[in-house]
């Protein structure tokens, strides 16, 4: 069966009115990581789909140990243009456990984490060619353990330092109102090609300081592969055959931040035109700032070596707006747009600009259970191709 574009819009338009109809007549309202917050009473209260387990995940969250598990599902069809239209269906299923040496073993301010996730479906940017890929769970059938890492320190004091295998978009380049947005530039400027971030975080070593009350520096060096590919999949490895190195100073403030950073991939990393570079560097700044208390807005630039990357420059602004719907309660809207100029270098087959703008709207059924109706226009993807609109129906459970 052939699916039209307006019936795809009308199923979308459903789904998003029938959560609607289903919240108002009753139930409560985000995925919080590894934060696993246990409910009581009904399905409909739970904060999670799988409860307490018959009292133990409460007994370990006693003892400091907390079970994270969660579930994504991404629905997505092309609408106009020239891209395949066709739906494209995938998943992300994430396990993790965090444990409180402080409250298990007495060591204080010391906390291991360990995760994983598994990943599948068709990679949907593969029928539309945009270059900065619309959904951030995309990616062609990854399992893997995806950190394991040690933490001394918290965040509000004057040192921490984190090492293990993680992803470095956690910690730098971390745009934290661009979170809930299903497009990948939001959470990061992805003229930041090599970032050991899904699907492919890095051993690395971390550490982080805090100069004066307002202000905080962190310094990090991953693992990395000649090439300029990160090591993800190859388990917890610390040979630095290369090494990816970034930095960056946070200017913080009541309801905002300002964050200037710089990154270097020593490896020797293939240009365009067929030679080869020894090492390639870039930069990239952020801002975010409460506009009121239910309004965060956001910023984004980041600039590359054109001869080796092939997004040579980016910028990125967002609204991200809490109780829009007062029928949703604390549901959240969001606004977006990112713009990337491409490079022109011979060989690369590049060339012009994409943009892409993002609407999404959280509709929560149950506190464990959130739909994300989402659209997005892409103008000339990859820089060369007609422009299209996407629109994905996303499922996000706290299990």
């Amino acid at each position: 069966m052939r699916w039209s574009d307006r019936t795809t819009r009308a199923l979308l338009a459903s789904c998003a009115l029938a959560s609607c109809a289903t919240y108002a007549s009753g139930q409560e309202a985000d995925r919080h990581g590894l934060q696993s917050r246990v409910g009581t009473g009904a399905l409909d209260e739970w904060d999670t789909l799988t409860h307490d387990w018959n009292g133990l995940r409460p007994s370990l969250d006693k003892d400091g140990i907390e079970v994270g598990l969660s579930l994504t599902t991404d629905s997505s069809r092309p609408l106009g243009g020239d891209a395949r239209h066709r739906f494209s269906h995938r998943m992300l299923f994430e396990a993790g456990v965090e444990f409180d040496l402080e409250r298990l073993f007495g060591w204080s301010d010391t906390t291991v984490v360990v995760e994983g996730y598994l990943q599948s479906g068709r990679n949907g940017s593969e029928d539309v060619g945009d270059i900065q890929t619309y959904s951030n769970i995309d990616e062609q059938n990854v399992t893997q353990l995806s950190a394991a890492w040690i933490e001394h320190g918290t965040h509000s004091g004057p040192l921490r330092v984190k090492v293990g295998k993680m992803d470095a978009n956690s910690e730098f380049a971390h745009v934290v109102a661009g979170v809930p947005f299903v497009s990948s530039s939001a959470g990061y400027s992805p003229s930041i090609h090599v970032l050991p971030t899904y699907p492919d975080p890095a051993f690395g070593v971390n550490v982080f300081v805090r100069p004066a009350a307002h202000w905080l520096v962190r310094a990090g060096v991953f693992n990395a592969d000649e090439g300029g590919v990160v090591s993800g999949r190859r388990g917890v490895t610390a040979d630095f055959d290369a090494a990816f190195w970034i930095g960056q100073v946070d200017r913080e403030w009541d309801g905002g931040r300002f964050g200037f950073g710089g990154w270097h991939h020593t490896g020797e990393l293939a240009r365009f035109d067929g030679g080869s570079d020894d090492g390639a560097s870039g930069a990239y700044a952020l801002l975010e700032q409460d506009l009121d208390a239910s309004l965060t807005g956001f910023l984004q630039w980041g600039v590359a070596d054109e001869s080796v990357s092939p997004i040579e420059r980016h910028a990125g602004a967002g609204l991200l707006a809490t109780g829009l719907c007062p029928e949703l309660g604390e549901a959240r809207t969001g606004l977006y747009a990112t713009h990337v100029n491409l490079t022109d270098e011979p060989g690369a087959g590049l060339g012009g600009s994409e943009l892409a703008i993002e609407l999404f709207q959280e509709v929560p059924l149950t506190p464990a259970v959130m739909l994300q109706p989402d659209l997005q226009w892409i103008g000339s993807p990859s820089g060369s191709q007609s422009d299209v609109w996407v629109a994905t129906l996303r499922v996000r459970l706290t299990l």
